[in-house]
C-alpha cells in the first residue's frame, strides 16, 4: 500500500472494491440529512442539538473520504499536487517504454472497478452538495436570530461561534473544489476563510472557550491545498469577475454569520432596494 498505515488500507480498498465503502459512506451521509429538523441548536443552548452534530459529522466523513478519491484518482492520472505521488517520480517504464506507477494501490487496473469509483464520487458530491446547501441554510438562520436581537450579546456570541463551525465544515467540502469549472466555490471560499480569520480565536484548548470541532491544522492544510488551483482560477478570470468574488467573500466576512448569497453584494441588495422604490413610485404616479 502506499503507506503503512490506515490511510493505505482506504487507498486499497477504494482501488479493489470501492463500491461498498463509497456507497455506505453515501447512505450515512443521506441519513444525516434526513435528522435535519430545521432547527441549529436548542432555545438557550451554547452549541449544536443532537442532530446537528450528527449531520456535522457525516459531512466531515464524506469530506475526507472525497479528498481520498480526489487524491487516488489524481495520483493514477498523474496530475496529482503532491509531489510525493507525481506520477513521473513515481513511476517506471515497461516494454513499450510507456511510463507506469510503481506503487501499489495509485493505478486502477480494473475498468468495473475504476467504473465504481467513478459512479460512488458522483454520488457523494451529490450528497456532499446537498450538506452545502443546508449549511448555507443554517448560517440563514443564525443571521436572522442575530439580526432580530442585535443586543443580545451572548446570541450574537453564540451564533458567530456556531457559524466558524459551520464555515469550516463547508471549507472541508471545498477543498477539492474545481474553482476553474465552478468559479462560484471561488467566492464561497474565500468568503468562509475570511469570516473565520476575523471571527475565530484560534488555538482555544476547550470547546467552552471556542475551539471548533474540526482541528485547526487542517484548516492550514486545507488553505496550502487549493492556494494555488484558487490563485490560478482568479488570475484567468477578467478584472470584473475577480471584483464580483472578492465582493461577495468581503460581504460574507463583514456578516454577522456569514451568510451571503454567493455572487450578490451588498451592493445588490441596494440597488434591487432603488429599483423597488422606483417601481413603488411609478404606482404612485399613476
Amino acid at each position: 500500500s502506499l503507506l503503512a498505515t490506515a490511510n493505505g488500507h482506504l487507498l486499497a480498498e477504494l482501488r479493489e472494491a470501492p463500491r461498498n465503502v463509497v456507497a455506505n459512506v453515501v447512505r450515512l451521509v443521506k441519513g444525516a440529512l434526513a435528522l435535519d429538523t430545521g432547527a441549529v441548536c436548542d432555545a438557550d443552548a451554547d452549541d449544536f442539538n443532537g442532530s446537528v452534530v450528527i449531520i456535522l459529522y457525516a459531512a466531515r466523513l464524506g469530506a475526507r473520504l472525497k479528498n481520498f478519491i480526489d487524491f487516488f484518482r489524481r495520483a493514477a492520472r498523474g496530475d496529482a499536487d503532491c509531489a510525493n505521488a507525481n506520477f513521473q517520480a513515481l513511476s517506471s517504464k515497461d516494454n513499450n517504454n510507456k511510463a507506469t506507477p510503481t506503487l501499489r494501490d495509485l493505478d486502477l487496473r480494473d475498468p468495473e472497478a475504476a467504473k465504481a469509483l467513478d459512479d460512488g464520487a458522483d454520488r457523494l458530491d451529490a450528497s456532499l452538495d446537498q450538506l452545502l446547501h443546508l449549511f448555507d441554510d443554517y448560517l440563514a438562520k443564525l443571521d436572522q436570530q442575530t439580526t432580530a436581537n442585535p443586543g443580545d450579546e451572548a446570541l450574537v456570541d453564540r451564533n458567530s461561534r456556531l457559524a466558524c463551525d459551520v464555515h469550516a465544515h463547508k471549507l472541508l467540502i471545498l477543498r477539492n473544489a474545481d474553482f476553474e469549472k465552478h468559479k462560484d466555490t471561488a467566492a464561497a471560499f474565500l468568503g468562509s476563510f475570511l469570516y473565520l480569520t476575523t471571527r475565530h480565536t484560534f488555538n482555544k484548548a476547550k470547546r467552552d472557550d471556542g475551539r471548533m470541532i474540526i482541528p485547526e491544522f487542517e484548516l492550514y492544510e486545507l488553505l496550502q491545498h487549493a492556494r494555488r488551483s484558487l490563485v490560478t482560477t482568479l488570475r484567468g478570470m477578467p478584472q470584473s469577475q475577480v471584483d464580483a468574488v472578492m465582493a461577495s467573500a468581503l460581504a460574507a466576512a463583514t456578516s454577522c454569520t456569514g451568510s451571503v448569497v454567493v455572487g450578490k453584494t451588498h451592493q445588490d441588495d441596494d440597488d434591487d432596494d432603488d429599483e423597488k422604490t422606483t417601481q413603488d413610485d411609478g404606482k404612485s404616479g399613476d
